[in-house]
This record gives structure tokens, sequence and C-alpha cells, in this order.
């Protein structure tokens, strides 16, 4: 591949996205360009949002049996002949085509594991040492401290809430990586946080003793918020010598129903979790698993008896006529609400187009990205629309304008004023799972903008049509009221939105002896 300054590869290359999308790459301090060339593009990895290195060479057999560079070849010849950029049968088929389930869950569970593991005495002395005040302990899929995401917002809020209480704040995770709970001989140490602070990883075993270790304070709660890569015989050693046992199993997603958290059969269907005994169980990829973690769910719950918690009705309703034999003890507590703070803004009503239309988030398929991926494609160079993308990194699949989003200590929430300072008219929160709460819809409206999703999306639906958006039958109809003009009617200059900030619950760590 040429070096010289006006190589078209390379400056068709985003070196932007290519860092934003491979963080390994910005990590180790690698020139993306000189990367892509001597190791991406044979791994591959995409050198911009709207070209995929795996699509055109499934799409293009003799230029993958030439073992060249896609990128290259699509530059210099793949355009000039119509090449197509992918087989053209949509992103239910690449899911479908994608490496099997059970396959990158073993991979998972035999990876190495990359952070500090101190000698079992560190955690012993350091819970000793803060056995003077009241304990939170909380169970969930990664360490909140560095990630983004719902859960890990939740989890800030309840480690503030402690240090404001002057309780320890004991945080536990697995060491590797997860796709759903794991089975035994798949198990992993866990990752232990204190206070916000990291300890290290440590045995299962050892984290019992050292909670064993601890005076016999009854003042203790916990909260479990998520068991992706955790063992649940693990679990239950745990809570068993943390007591008093009483506490709150949230339901931040599906995952004590099925392998799948997001109820989708195959990644591309919601199924809206059946019986084990129904064939939909059976031609998915997560049937197996699903009935190894449902049986290991309910015997978590069934003897913890924990207060089970939802963020929203949708979501407990759903959860409460799928679960063998949920407990008793149920609560509905919304992350959030939205609360008026000023009438919309005088003047007079001013032409709608273009339609400024966003997606707000992580760029996932379970979320809808495809989906806006596609109205991108056919609608990017109609006057009508301007397409944006907010959130942490550029998603695949088109090229959309950006703009970072990215929560940190002095701006937990950005979304909301970054919805707000682009004047965003419609919010495409399409997801094709069903969303237990979806902050994001609410960030959306509390920004301005109106929420456009279909009956399928759990609490968005509910949320939207209580108006605050549009609920769309299924992706034809999305797109015919594109192609028909049908959303201008939500253009902020003619909605006039009042002016509203999102108010978060102060009760993310609910009293377990709460009335169901």
């Amino acid at each position: 591949m040429s070096d010289a300054p006006h190589d078209p590869v390379r400056e068709a290359f985003d070196a932007e996205f290519y860092l934003a999308a491979y963080p390994d790459v910005a990590e180790n301090g690698a020139d993306p360009w000189e990367h892509f060339v001597l190791f991406g593009a044979r791994e591959g990895r995409d050198p911009r949002p709207d070209f995929s290195t795996r699509a055109y060479l499934a799409a293009n057999p003799d230029v993958s049996e030439a073992s060249v560079n896609a990128f290259e070849h699509w530059i210099h010849h793949g355009r000039a002949e119509g090449r197509a950029l992918n087989l053209g049968l949509g992103y239910r088929f690449e899911a479908l085509a994608a490496e099997p389930f059970e396959t990158v869950a073993r991979r998972l569970a035999q990876a190495p594991i990359l952070l500090p593991a101190p000698p079992a005495q560190v955690l012993l002395d350091a819970l000793a040492a803060a056995d003077d005040r009241p304990w939170r302990l909380a169970f969930s899929h990664d360490d909140y401290t560095r990630s983004l995401g719902g859960v890990q917002f939740v989890l800030r809020r309840e480690a503030d809430q402690a240090a404001a209480a002057d309780e320890r704040f004991l945080h536990l995770y697995p060491a590797r990586s997860g796709l759903s709970m794991v089975l035994p001989d798949e198990a992993s140490p866990l990752a232990v946080t204190l206070d916000a602070r990291f300890l290290g990883v440590f045995a299962v075993d050892t984290i019992v003793r050292a909670i064993e270790a601890l005076q016999a304070n009854p003042e203790r709660t916990w909260a479990i918020h998520n068991l992706i890569g955790h063992e649940a015989g693990s679990v239950l050693a745990i809570l068993e010598a943390f007591r008093p046992r009483d506490g709150v199993f949230w339901l931040h997603d599906f995952g004590s129903l099925c392998a799948n958290y997001a109820l989708l059969r195959n990644d591309i269907e919601a199924c809206g979790a059946p019986p084990l005994s129904s064939p939909a169980c059976e031609v998915c990829v997560y049937g197996r698993r699903r009935a190894y973690q449902l049986a290991a769910m309910t015997r978590l719950l069934t003897e913890l008896d924990p207060v089970v918690v939802a963020p929203s009705e949708a979501a407990l309703a759903l959860w409460r006529d799928r679960f063998p034999s949920p407990p008793k003890r149920q609560r509905v507590v919304a992350h959030a609400e939205l609360e008026t703070v000023g009438p919309p803004p005088r003047g007079r009503v001013e032409p709608d187009n273009p339609l400024r239309v966003g997606f707000l988030g992580m760029p996932a398929l379970h979320k809808g990205w495809p989906v806006f991926a596609d109205l991108v494609r056919r609608f990017g160079d109609d006057p009508r629309y301007s397409f944006h993308h907010l959130g942490k990194a550029r998603g695949r699949g088109c090229n959309v304008a950006f703009t970072p989003a990215i929560p940190d200590a002095a701006n937990p929430a950005p979304m909301v004023a970054a919805v707000e300072a682009l004047q965003l008219d419609v919010a495409l929160v399409w997801s094709l799972c069903p969303e237990t709460f979806c902050l994001t819809a609410y960030e959306a409206a509390a920004g301005g903008a109106a929420v456009v999703t279909h009956p399928a999306a759990g609490n968005v639906p509910v949320f939207a049509a209580t108006g605050e958006g549009r609920v769309l039958a299924d992706e034809t109809a999305l797109i015919a009221a594109f192609a028909q003009g049908e959303l201008h009617d939500l253009a902020r200059r003619r909605r006039r939105p009042a002016r509203r900030r999102l108010v978060y619950s102060d009760t993310s760590w609910p009293t377990p002896k709460a009335p169901s």
C-alpha cells in the first residue's frame, strides 16, 4: 500500500473512528493508520464507520481469495466496478452469521485475567479496617468506576449515597468478561472495590472468609444488579457469609429469564421468554444455556427471597408473568422522572426543515442502531432530514454527524445538554428488545426531543404514548413515515416543548423491608 502524500486509501481512512472503535490501539499508543495497514485489515477491523471489512469480503469472495486488503480494493477498484459493500441481506442475517454464542462464551471463560491479584491478606486487612460502619454489598458485571452505562450509573449513585450516609460500599464483579451467568467450570475469581477503591482480584473462598471475619454488625444490606459472568453457587456462598441476608434484586434487564438478557431469540428477534419447552427455544442459540440459567436464578431467588425491584411497571409485569416462582415482595422504583422547570420558549413558529433526527447512546444491535443506520443510508441525502449520533463512540454501518456525550465526574449526565444544544427534534429509540426503563428516552425528552419507537420496545412505547412521542407499528411503517414526511409534526418548533429537567430517584437503594 502506498505512503504517497495523496494516497486515496489513506485519505479515506477515518483515524478518529478507528481509535474509538478499537480502544486497544489507542491504549498501546499505536498510529491508527499504521496499525490498520499492518494488522487491522487482516484482523477484519473496519477503517471507517460505513465500511465493513468482513461484509465486503463476504460479498466479494474473489477479493477474499486473493488475500488483498479489502478497503484498498474497494477504493482502487470496487467502487468503479460497482461492487457490493455487503450481501444485502440485512443486519439480521449478519447477526446470524456471527460467531456462535457458546464458542464466544467458552473463549471468554478461558481468557487470561489481566487485573492484579494481591495476597488474600490484602482483602482481609482492608475489610477489617473498614468494619466500623454499616455495610452495603453490591454485585454487578463490571467496574462501575471505569465503565459507562445505565447499571454503572445506578451503582455510582449508590456509592455516593453510601458515602453520604457514612456507610461502607463493597462491590464485586467477575474478573473475566461474560455474556451470561457462567457454569461452575467457567467461574472466575472476583474483582473487589471498597468505597470505589479497587482492591484486586480474589478467589471466592477468600472473599467469603473476609466477610465472615467482619463484626456482627446488623446494619447490612445487599443488592444484585447484574449477574453476567457470575456463578450462582459463588453468589449464594458470599451472601450466606454476609448477614443479614435481606436485600434487593434489580430487574435492570431480563437476565433472570434467559441467558440473553435482552430476550432476543438468536440476537435478532424479541421472544418474550416463552416456556423452555417451546420450539422457539429449541431453535435459539441461547436455548440450552437458558435452561441452566433459569434454574440457577430460580434457586437464587427462592433461597434469598429478596425484594424484586423493577424500574417500570412494564418490566415488572413481563418478568412476573414469565418467572417460575417470583418472590412476593416486589416494587417499582423508576430511575428518574421529568420535572417541568419553565414554559416553552416564546417566538414565531419557524419552518421545520430539516427535521433533526438523533440516535442516542450505544450503537448496538439490540438498541436498534442498524435501523437508524438504514435510515441514514436511505434518507441521508434528503434535504428534509439531518441525522446525528450522540454518545461515547461512533457506530459502524453509516457515516453520520457524531457528537461526543461522555459522562464524567464533572458532568455525569451530559446527554440532555447535548440534545438541547443540537436542538434535536426526534430521537429514534428503536430498541429491538423490551427495555426495562431506558434512561435514554427520558434524556431525549428532557432535552426537548420527541421519542419515536415501536410497540415491542418495553417501557419506551409506554413512555412515548404519554405524549412524549410517536409509536410506529414496525420498521416498514418507520421507513414509510420518513418517506412521506409524516414525522415533521414532531419538530420542536411545532411542539414547543416546555423546559424540563431529569430528576433521579432518591431510592436507588430501596429499603429491603419496604412493603410489596
